[in-house]
């Protein structure tokens, strides 16, 4: 402000600057103080009557003129005065707080059923497999013959018969013996 309302007619040429320090939960970049020369640190701003320049060490140094810079710390001031932008961070750390406390639940619960589940008793695990592919395998198994083609009217012998040679074909009994085999 005092190189817009004095210009180049000022007796001083450039003020030494370094950022305000202020609360790490507050982001103000465009808040500077002026220091000495001598008390500039490593990272400074030189503000003269043509811009600001920002010396940052192992960085090269960057100039701004005094119109953008203005114009930077207005819109800057003015986002920050939004809502969604003032409240950005602690909207952010309380979304991660409720994911992180959903997720504990979760692990909680998970926990708490591999205990008392019996399914996920991992020495039951390989005996259910077995269970359930010899069920599977049971419930493929053609027990009763009946031909779509064929008349809808059997006689008793005839069905009887077919039934018996689909039993003796089909390896029924010997299915449910190795079920039962696994759960003994």
């Amino acid at each position: 402000a005092y190189f817009a309302k004095h210009g180049d007619e000022s007796d001083v040429k450039v003020i030494y600057c370094r950022r305000c320090r202020t609360d790490p939960r507050s982001f103000r970049p465009y808040d500077l103080v002026t220091v000495h020369e001598k008390e500039r640190g490593d990272e400074f701003f030189m503000i003269s009557a043509k811009g600001i320049v920002h010396v940052c060490p192992g960085q090269q140094a960057e100039h701004t003129s005094l119109g953008d810079w203005m114009h930077q710390a207005m819109t800057f001031t003015v986002l920050q005065s939004m809502s969604c932008f003032k409240n950005f961070l602690a909207g952010r750390a309380l979304g991660r707080w409720r994911q992180a406390t959903s997720h504990q639940a979760y692990i909680a619960i998970r926990a708490r059923l591999a205990r008392h589940l019996f399914l996920a008793k991992p020495q039951f695990v390989k005996v259910q497999s077995g269970i359930h592919s010899a069920l599977g395998a049971l419930g493929d198994t053609k027990v009763l013959h009946l031909d779509p083609g064929s008349r809808l009217h059997f006689e008793l012998q005839t069905f009887a018969a077919q039934q018996k040679e689909l039993q003796a074909a089909s390896s029924f009994d010997s299915r449910i013996d190795s079920a039962r085999s696994l759960v003994d």
